[in-house]
């Protein structure tokens, strides 16, 4: 009776463990590697996400914005952590889809959905997050339901369920919704060691934090936390879960944070200037924030304000253009002031961020010239650049003319062949001949809308001033196009620039279809030629490269030119020349 009695009791207990797994289901993860200008990724996406929306209580979905093939603003929020998970399961195409550790390229079906579901799950997982004065802190636990053994880790990672175009401009693959898009892991994209043994009932307590300051959040009321367990030696995920009621509280019950400026030339020339940025305002407070002043000046001088209205959640935030402000740039630089008061129409109760101040840095000066250094990707034939001053007059150019300023940002196919276009993966050098003092702009473009860099190359400028001091420099890494203002003081006389000239004619004068010049250099130089009308506008421009020392006739067309005095200058490296030439009209 005694012998009958333990294993009637043995047969319950394995009854009981056998229920609590079947009671158990295993939950799907779903990770995708896409991207924001990935054409496919646009035609497939709205499947994959109809599918997840229609197994809302079994599958969980993440996606790794990668840095292929174009621009992707949400990859630049965190491209180390995603490149490790794109590492991790040797992704190599956007999109692809990998179900519970297993890729799958661009295959998600329910089929693949019930497989996984259809088998016991061996963890059960509790998940509880909230935000607390900018900390995330996660709690929870993960409980073995049946017995386990692997290279266990778990994943926990911050997502945001909705991101908008709006939030993360750029994309050029007509996608205006990216969903359930990861942010951070905590605890590391490695993992969280676990136990490699697990019996039945062992336990293992979640605690983790993140703090939050140095993650971009678009939207703090779309936070959702995804935590799984995986085996690193198979990959496969044994179970999954997601919090997405998410408390956010703050010590403050007004308060509001200026966060950033945006929408600000790189730098500025100087003179008078008039700029209208884009300012960040975050609500630091428990009630939703519904009006606050934000107040401005730059260097000191007359304040501007906005009555700014709207509704935003604790840690929610909000782009406001503020209106146009207008100032005298000092060729020292400038700062613009910027501060938050009022909230709600109550003192602020945490005034150290309420308030900003940004430098709006001298545009960098140069005298005569200035010379580019361009590294190419791997697509050249999508470049151009030009500069331009500050009539508009385009002073010196290079690359793809098809391309241009406004055959940009395509996302798709190739730009139109063209004998300017570069070579892949090469070094250019062109000098930048800056005839008259004033304002320039160097201003670079791409047709796909994925700068030079990074996906396909190494691609990146250089610009350097007459004495090789460097002016700006440019990684590559923009989108459709990018913009910096440089300044070129008066042109210096010297010695040498008198000996030049003097050595420098023209004919015939007057000139009616083309001019002859005649120079002779010291030293073999990078030479360019320029023509110059009575505005100071240049109306030719030619690179000649490096010449050697000696004496030089170059022949420049002045076809097509109103009759009148211009100047035609010739730079060699550190030295310049000018004539002042006559164009009359053929009769």
């Amino acid at each position: 009776m005694k012998k009958l009695s333990t294993n009637l009791l043995v047969l319950l207990v394995v009854m009981a463990i056998s229920q609590l797994a079947a009671q158990t289901p295993r939950m799907v993860l779903v990770e995708e590697a896409t991207q924001a200008s990935c054409p496919p990724c646009f035609s497939q996406n709205p499947a994959f996400q109809n599918l997840v929306n229609a197994n809302p209580s079994t599958t969980i979905f993440m996606a790794y914005q990668v840095s292929w093939p174009g621009y992707d603003v949400m990859n630049l929020d965190n491209p180390t952590e995603v490149a490790s998970r794109v590492s991790y399961y040797g992704i190599t195409g956007a999109p692809t889809i990998v179900v519970q550790g297993s890729p799958s390229g661009q295959s998600f079906t329910q089929n693949q959905i019930n497989n996984v579901t259809a088998n016991a799950a061996d963890f059960s997982m509790t998940l509880t997050a909230e935000v607390v004065n900018g900390v995330l802190q996660v709690g929870g636990n993960v409980e073995a339901v049946l017995a386990a053994t692997g290279n266990f880790k778990l994943r926990i990672a911050l997502v945001e369920d909705l991101i908008t175009i709006e939030d993360a401009p750029g994309g050029t693959n007509g996608e205006t919704e990216y969903h359930h898009v990861f942010k951070r892991f905590i605890g590391g994209a490695g993992g969280i060691d676990l136990a490699n043994s697990w019996a039945i009932g062992d336990v293992f307590e979640i605690n983790e934090t993140l703090a939050l300051g140095t993650t971009n959040i678009y939207n703090f009321d779309a936070l959702e936390v995804i935590a799984w367990v995986q085996n690193d030696t198979n990959k496969f995920v044994h179970q999954a879960t997601k919090v997405t009621d998410i408390a956010i509280t703050t010590d403050y019950t007004h308060n509001g944070i200026a966060v950033t400026t945006a929408g600000l030339p790189t730098s500025f020339c100087a003179g008078e200037q008039t700029i209208a940025p884009t300012f960040k305002l975050q609500n630091g407070g428990n009630e939703d924030l519904v009006s606050a002043d934000i107040i401005y000046s730059v260097n000191g001088g007359e304040e501007q304000t906005v009555n700014w209205t709207g509704s935003l959640s604790t840690l929610a935030a909000t782009q406001v253009t503020l209106d146009p402000i207008s100032f005298v740039s000092p060729p020292e630089g400038s700062i613009l002031q910027v501060r938050i008061t009022n909230p709600n129409g109550m003192e602020d109760e945490n005034v150290d961020d309420s308030a900003l101040e940004v430098a709006l840095e001298a545009a960098p000066l140069s005298t005569n010239t200035a010379e580019l250094t361009l590294v190419t990707d791997n697509y050249a034939n999508e470049t151009y650049w030009q500069v331009t001053d500050d009539q508009g007059n385009v002073v010196a150019s290079g690359g793809n003319t098809g391309v241009g300023m406004n055959n940009i940002g395509r996302g798709t196919g190739a730009p139109p062949a063209n004998a300017g276009s570069y070579g892949n993966n090469q070094t250019i050098v062109a000098e930048i001949p800056l005839p008259t003092a004033g304002c320039y702009t160097f201003t670079i473009t791409d047709y796909y809308g994925d700068g030079i860099c990074c996906g396909f190359g190494a691609g990146r400028y250089t610009v350097r001033d007459n004495e090789d001091n460097v002016m700006f420099s440019g990684s590559g890494e923009f989108s459709a196009r990018e913009d910096s203002p440089l300044e070129a003081s008066a042109p210096v006389v010297n010695v040498a620039d008198q000996e030049f000239t003097a050595k420098f004619s023209v004919a015939p004068n007057p000139i009616v279809d083309r001019a002859q010049l005649s120079f002779t250099l010291a030293s073999s130089e990078v030479t360019s030629v320029a023509v110059i009308n009575n505005l100071g506008q240049m109306v030719r421009s030619q690179q000649l490269g490096k010449l050697a020392a000696g004496t030089h006739d170059v022949r420049i067309d002045m076809a097509g030119l109103s009759a009148g005095f211009y100047l035609i200058n010739v730079v060699a490296g550190q030295v310049s020349g000018t004539q002042k030439v006559i164009v009359a009209n053929r009769f």
